[in-house]
């Protein structure tokens, strides 16, 4: 079996909405299928992440995503380019990009992509979100986005919504999140691999190189569908 060994970045300053449960889960997944899980978390982006098959992140208040922003290195673009997986929900897709704006100061993000954010301190967007079928998971994936971030200049989106198309990206077109050279990134909390099982599984099989089956009795499957059902009637009405 496997050893994998996951960093929890920023583990404490980007804690809201429950996404510890992303790791939680992960790593319960993990070593129920047998296989050795390290995770460590940290405040701050260590200099060599080579050892780290995914880096993640979550999402935090405005104040703390420039805190986390002023701790990011070169080692991040580094372990991307080397083919390194990371895993960003919430606003910490702004850490991913390159300027990030915020109460009349910019601060630079990781810039391992050509994209810009800024957050408001008037103006939130937040509502339940249900994506098309039409993505690497190839089914639909469901979440909720509170945020105050628009961000400009993301060309490799990982969603398109059909319920909540008014809370993507640029809050103009549906297009949410990021896919493209490692980096899997979306707005979506929740926790994101507790409410989708398709996206667990995806995560999984990058790490061990196995598929995930996860039964229909399974209560995670048996949540997701009921929430599926429930959005979808949103929709119809």
């Amino acid at each position: 079996m496997s050893e994998i060994k996951i960093l929890h970045l920023f583990s404490r300053l980007l804690s809201l909405y429950g996404e510890y449960g992303n790791i939680a889960i992960l790593e319960k997944t993990l070593t129920d299928k047998g296989h050795s899980v390290t995770v460590e978390r940290t405040e701050s982006l260590p200099q060599d992440l080579s050892g780290y098959n995914l880096v993640y992140t979550g999402a935090g208040t405005e104040d703390d995503i420039i805190a986390a922003a002023q701790r990011l290195g070169d080692s991040g673009r580094d372990y991307l380019a080397k083919g390194g997986l990371w895993l960003a929900t919430g606003n910490s897709v702004a850490l991913l990009g390159g300027e990030i704006e915020y109460n009349g100061r910019v601060e630079k993000g990781l810039g391992a992509l050509d994209f810009t954010t800024a957050m408001s301190r008037e103006k939130r967007w937040l509502g339940d979100v249900l994506t098309t079928a039409e993505n690497l998971f190839s089914t639909q994936i469901i979440g909720y986005v509170n945020t105050s971030s628009v961000y400009e200049g993301i060309e490799c989106p990982l969603f398109e919504l059909s319920l909540g198309n008014d809370l993507g990206n640029d809050k103009k077109s549906g297009a949410d999140g990021i896919f493209k050279d490692g980096i899997i990134a979306t707005q979506l909390t929740g926790p994101l691999l507790v409410k989708n099982p398709a996206v667990l599984g995806y995560v999984y099989e990058k790490l061990t190189g196995e598929a995930l089956e996860i039964d229909e009795n399974n209560p995670i499957r048996l949540a997701y569908n009921n929430a599926l059902a429930q959005l979808t009637k949103r929709i119809t009405e």
